[in-house]
Formats: structure tokens, C-alpha cells, sequence
């Protein structure tokens, strides 16, 4: 027969590794019920991003300025958005959501392409954490760090 459980935790990682369904509640109400998958790709609010992950989601506030956007953070303007994605054009302020292993850092000059955004930024603190690195990174446009995770090979130490 099939049966429903109802399993309460605080622990995120029992909660997308064990259901099929997740309920993520903000302030006693559920702010969204669907898939662990789904609820990490498209989370309804920040609240529900930053409830989910390793490290939470970062956001940057996205601000329409003269037919461009660009990314603040902390009140200064960390990078510009490439024309080439799809934002609303009625919109005057976004936010920006990035996961930190969406981030990637190279060493070298980035390969260009037209989907990424690139900024400069300095390596404040690293972490083996065994199948991945965890980086705190502070662009240089901003005072905050950011968290990066990498699950490459590569090892910026050596």
C-alpha cells in the first residue's frame, strides 16, 4: 500500500536526499512545496534560496541604467549584464540569485563567452571539504565576500 510520511527536520541535506516532496516553511507558513530538485532550481523567494545549499544562494540587486543592468552589491556596482540575456525589458530593478558552484575562478584571463559574467576578485580563505573546495572570494567592486565552491580537480594551491 503506499503511504505517506511526514518527516520534520532542519537538516537540508536528510530533506533533499530522502523526499520526493519538500515543504519549505517561512515564518509558520509554507512558502513552497514541490520536488527537492525543483525547490533548489527555482526557489519561489530569497528566504526559500538561502534555506537550501551547502553554502546559501548570493544575490545582487540588478538595476536598469540607460537600456543596461547592472549587478550592486553593498551599494557599488560589482559588474554589468551582457545584453545577450533575457531580462524583463519593463523592469527597472531584479534581483540575482547565484549558487556558489555556479561561481568558477581561473587564474588566467577567462574565456570569453557572451552567457557569463566575469569580475575580478582575491581569494580571502579556502577549505577542503574531501569531494570539494569552498572559497571566500571579495570582488574587488565590493566589500562582501562571496562563497565559491569547486568541484573541479584542479588545486589553486599547488
Amino acid at each position: 500500500p503506499n503511504r505517506v510520511i511526514i518527516y520534520v527536520t532542519h537538516d537540508q541535506q536528510d530533506a533533499l536526499r530522502l523526499a520526493d516532496r519538500i515543504g519549505i516553511f517561512v515564518d509558520g507558513k509554507v512558502a513552497q512545496i514541490d520536488s527537492p530538485a525543483e525547490v533548489y532550481k527555482a526557489p519561489v523567494s530569497i528566504h526559500v534560496a538561502q534555506s537550501l545549499g551547502i553554502e546559501p544562494m548570493q544575490f545582487f540587486d540588478l538595476i536598469r541604467k540607460e537600456d543596461r543592468w547592472q549587478a550592486n552589491r553593498n551599494g557599488h556596482v560589482c559588474f554589468q549584464i551582457s545584453d545577450q540575456l533575457q531580462l524583463p525589458h519593463d523592469a527597472q530593478h531584479l534581483t540575482l540569485g547565484i549558487r556558489p558552484e555556479h561561481i568558477r575562478m581561473q587564474l588566467a584571463e577567462p574565456f570569453k563567452s557572451a552567457a557569463a559574467i566575469y569580475f575580478p576578485a582575491t581569494v580571502t580563505k579556502s577549505s577542503f571539504c574531501g569531494a570539494f573546495w569552498l572559497y571566500r572570494v571579495t570582488p574587488k567592486c565590493c566589500e562582501s565576500d562571496l562563497s565559491c565552491i569547486d568541484f573541479h580537480t584542479w588545486d589553486v594551491h599547488e
